[in-house]
């Protein structure tokens, strides 16, 4: 569901990403470098305690954890990730990086996401464009979500592990540090990775 060939992730703070990001971007070991949210692996398509259950969602199969992918256009494109129906997520469709459950609530006026063609079966949709389901957080929050998009499962884990209900928001990041995304020339790692530790130093 996605490529993670010839692709690494290097993380700063945000004070000192702006020069690393020109420095790597300059390099001739990099086809591409992308600066706008987070990583889907190794570190991010984390579980943010969400669960779908029947009660909220009476069409659904059976009751399951809900893991949450931030994505948007451009990563959508750095990992090659095959959207099915509908469109990636765009900025304003969903609101990430409140810290208390007031803040997400009102920070949360749009939840329009995309979902994975696995959490479309558990919730026995065949065209999701359009409908809406609950997600709880925890045991006094519960939120509803528009379905703008259906992507192809995204397989972190052995290709034989079924690939788990997901869904994709917006990614906005993280207001104090960076991750820069690069996707480098094939065998060219040894050495730009050499560099990327030299400027450290």
């Amino acid at each position: 569901g996605f490529k993670r060939e010839n692709r690494a992730y290097v993380g700063a703070l945000k004070e000192r990403a702006v020069e690393l990001f020109s420095f790597i971007s300059q390099q001739p070991e990099v086809d591409t470098i992308l600066s706008l949210g987070n990583p889907i692996f190794p570190n991010y398509g984390n579980s943010y305690e969400y669960k779908l259950t029947k009660e909220n969602n009476p069409q659904m199969n059976e009751t399951c954890n809900l893991d949450v992918e931030e994505i948007n256009e451009p990563i959508a494109k750095f990992y090659e990730l095959t959207l099915l129906q509908g469109r990636w997520p765009r900025p304003g469709d969903f609101r990430t990086g409140a810290f208390t459950k007031e803040e997400y609530r009102e920070m949360s006026k749009n939840n329009n996401v995309c979902i994975n063609q696995t959490l479309a079966r558990h919730l026995g949709w065949e065209d999701p464009i359009g409908k809406t389901f609950v997600a709880s957080k925890g045991n006094d929050y519960k939120e509803t979500f528009t379905v703008i998009g259906v992507y192809k499962d995204i397989q972190k884990t052995s290709p034989t592990e079924k690939a788990v209900p997901s869904i994709g928001s917006y990614s906005y990041g993280t207001p104090h540090y960076k991750w820069i995304m690069i996707k480098f020339k094939s065998s060219s790692w040894p050495s730009l990775r050499q560099k990327i530790i030299d400027f450290y130093k």
